[in-house]
């Protein structure tokens, strides 16, 4: 509170009253320590009590405190019950941390009292389990499968890109359908892949496997996840056949109407966000 603000009568009992409940409280937990009734440490508030009444005071019910191993007048003066609290110290489930905390990790978010190292209950919440779709279920294995299967490693690297520009300004000039520039990047990888076999490889079953195809799977954002539909064989392929493709593959995806087939046998993946305005992103 402000130095120059009053307090009156009835403020001051308040105060007064939080400090002699804080030094009982700690009275009564050196009691039990010392009789062996409460498990572990405690680490009494005694003789500090004001400053923990005077801190809380000036405090709003919705700010937060954050405390030490020693907090237990902390958490009195910010409105805690005195029976959670004994409950707590006493290792019962009825305790603010379900009897986990104890003396030196207490905590009680329902009184925003955070404490250092504290145990954090759930306080009774219960989550909701959403079904998943198959895409999810299907995206949310390969991710985890990828991630703990495969060494991985990223590399960087800023290039001028003023010749892809107007290699697609040209290319869209003469084409039949519009050419994105994802188009022009799956035709890119995929002979880069034939003239790199190698970097076209798999860890499968403890050996380097070598892919004989250079299938290029193209990421699709879809209203319940993410999907990589495959352009298969797309070395061998004009420009003009990726876009076909692509424009099919993707409009079915994004419809729900593609088939297992469309989705197998991809030896790389390419996701291309430069139409969000990404300038980099970390892939699994």
């Amino acid at each position: 509170m402000p130095p120059s603000q009053t307090i009156d009568l009835e403020r001051s009992l308040h105060m007064y009253r939080q400090m002699a409940k804080i030094r009982a409280f700690e009275e009564q937990v050196n009691e039990l320590y010392k009789s062996a009734k409460m498990p572990g440490l405690a680490h009494l508030y005694t003789g500090e009590e004001a400053i923990a009444v005077g801190v809380c005071e000036a405090l709003r019910r919705d700010d937060y405190i954050t405390s030490t191993h020693r907090g237990h007048g902390h958490c009195l003066a910010k409105g805690a019950a005195v029976d959670r609290m004994f409950a707590e110290l006493l290792g019962k489930e009825a305790g603010y941390c379900r009897g986990k905390g104890g003396s030196m990790h207490l905590a009680a978010p329902i009184s925003n009292l955070q404490s250092f190292g504290g145990v954090y209950p759930d306080e009774g919440t219960t989550q909701a389990k959403s079904p998943i779709s198959t895409v999810w279920r299907v995206m949310a294995e390969r991710m985890v499968a990828s991630w703990t299967t495969a060494p991985h490693f990223y590399l960087m690297r800023e290039v001028n890109a003023s010749r892809l520009i107007a290699w697609r300004e040209n290319v869209n000039k003469r084409a039949a359908e519009k050419i994105t520039f994802t188009d022009l990047l799956v035709k890119i990888v995929a002979v880069a892949l034939r003239q790199h076999p190698r970097v076209n490889a798999a860890w499968r079953d403890g050996t380097i496997v070598i892919n004989d195809e250079n299938n290029v799977g193209v990421a699709v954002a879809v209203a319940d996840g993410l999907i990589v539909p495959v352009i298969q064989r797309a070395d061998t392929l004009s420009i003009a056949e990726i876009a076909a493709q692509r424009g099919d593959v993707v409009a079915r995806a994004q419809a729900g109407k593609l088939r297992l087939d469309d989705i197998q046998g991809g030896t790389f993946t390419l996701s291309n966000l430069g139409m969000y305005l990404w300038t980099r992103s970390t892939r699994l």
